[in-house]
């Protein structure tokens, strides 16, 4: 077994200079206030047609005197009693003497298992949540009775099962149309399906018309969606139809095309920021 004396002659170097003698470490660790955690954020990215990542922020506040080395951390997450995700992180980084970091918990949630653990949810909706996350230390548990402190913590809240907002051309308003050039206004609407509103950050895509991309649409000024709402964009483009062919000239002169919309829109929900990629087709008519 280690001895006290042992020990003291393997601390780092900080230790000594902060408190003289083996004694008064063992003084000083003893009198102090434990670790805490807490989980001061979560956040969702890394949307897919079948999962997303949330990620929870655990702040652990380190009132020792020395770095506190971290050997993992153990999660699980359910829903009415039902495991939805569990896992463990390890090879953490050291938390800084009377300092403070934070631990970034990835956890893959798959949509079908949402859904099957919250029974009645539908896509669109939020699912109830409780997690349980038990920090764990290295060295430092040894300094008070020989075994690794353990730092449990729970919390609950709602993770919503995102369906991407449907994004449609609805009309091309054109203000320059000859072979050297083409102006038009894009008149873009995004309807929103989910249980919970969206404010539309931005919103990208490029643009084919008959099958040929004629211009790369960008919003960024930002516009709220209701549940069950729709909002309208306008967005300016312009380009050279010569450029892209001659045939592509017969087509923008017909009262319509076939259009295709390939993008990502960023939007703002009570549940954090949501990044949806969409894939949008079909016929765009044209007005003068």
């Amino acid at each position: 077994m280690r001895t006290i004396t042992g020990w003291c002659g393997g601390l780092l170097g900080v230790v000594w200079v902060l408190i003289p003698g083996c004694a008064s470490v063992t003084q000083v660790l003893s009198g102090a206030a434990r670790p805490t955690v807490q989980v001061s954020g979560v956040g969702f990215g890394g949307l897919s047609a079948t999962g997303m990542v949330m990620t929870l922020s655990v702040d652990v506040a380190n009132p020792y005197p020395f770095a506190l080395p971290l050997a993992g951390l153990d999660y699980s997450l359910g829903s009415g009693g039902e495991e939805i995700v569990s896992g463990a992180l390890t090879a953490l980084e050291a938390v800084p003497a009377r300092g403070k970091s934070t631990v970034a918990v990835p956890l893959k949630l798959n949509f079908a298992t949402l859904i099957a653990a919250a029974r009645g949810v539908k896509p669109g909706g939020v699912v109830p949540y409780e997690a349980a996350l038990t920090l764990t230390s290295e060295k430092a548990g040894g300094l008070l009775g020989g075994e690794a402190l353990q730092l449990p913590l729970s919390t609950s809240g709602e993770v919503p099962v995102p369906i991407v907002p449907e994004v449609e051309v609805s009309a091309m308003r054109w203000t320059t149309l000859s072979l050297s050039e083409a102006a038009a206004e894009v008149e873009v609407s995004v309807s929103n399906p989910n249980t919970f509103a969206m404010a539309i950050q931005t919103l990208g895509g490029g643009l084919e018309i008959g099958g040929v991309k004629v211009a790369q649409l960008a919003m960024d000024t930002p516009m709220d969606v209701p549940v069950g709402g729709e909002a309208t964009l306008r967005i300016p483009i312009s380009f050279k139809p010569l450029s892209l062919g001659t045939a592509v000239m017969g087509v923008l002169r017909g009262d319509g095309a076939a259009y295709r919309m390939v993008g990502e829109l960023a939007a703002a929900t009570r549940y954090g920021d949501l990044n949806m990629p969409f894939d949008r087709s079909g016929q765009v008519p044209f007005v003068r």
